[in-house]
């Protein structure tokens, strides 16, 4: 479960605006993106969000798996 004082600093932080941002960056994250190379605008997005935004955001997002309790996968990378 994430911890209320990291999805209050995400909140706090003004993350949503900033993650609403990466939308830009979804062709190149769904499956079957390979070889797709990021756009210009997708590079400036994941620059421009603050450190601490991403870093909550991932520490949230990380706990998902666990929390959902999908079955499990290998991922080729």
């Amino acid at each position: 479960m994430p911890k209320l004082h990291e999805v209050a600093a995400a909140r706090r932080a003004g993350s949503r605006p900033e993650l609403t941002n990466l939308n830009v960056c979804a062709p190149f994250v769904v499956p079957g993106a390979r070889g797709i190379t990021p756009s210009n605008d997708c590079f400036s997005a994941v620059q421009s969000i603050q450190h601490d935004c991403l870093c909550n955001t991932l520490r949230i997002a990380s706990r998902l798996p666990a929390m959902c309790q999908p079955p499990p996968l290998t991922c080729d990378i």
